[in-house]
């Protein structure tokens, strides 16, 4: 089974990269988050690899991480000193 999703993220990894390597107009934040997580999907499977990022928070992580808020007022709501994501 490990294989077969690694397989299957490298695939996805390589189509992508390709796709944008083909036609660089067709970049878009959607093609750089699947790529992004499938780079995250090969690491998870990887034996070789130490450190996986997987759970709840990758996408809201990743999100974060490629300056693109999850919600609306997301980065008003990051600077609250309220504990809740909702507050």
């Amino acid at each position: 089974m490990n294989d077969m999703m690694r397989t299957y993220f490298d695939d996805l990894i390589s189509g992508v990269e390709t796709k944008i390597r083909d036609d660089p107009s067709s970049r878009s934040h959607r093609k750089i988050f699947a790529l992004e997580l499938a780079r995250l999907g090969s690491r998870l499977y990887d034996p070789s690899s130490r450190v996986a990022w997987c759970g709840v928070a990758a996408p809201f992580d990743l999100l974060n991480a490629l300056g693109r808020a999850a919600w609306p007022g997301a980065a008003w709501r990051r600077r609250s000193t309220c504990s809740t994501p909702w507050a």
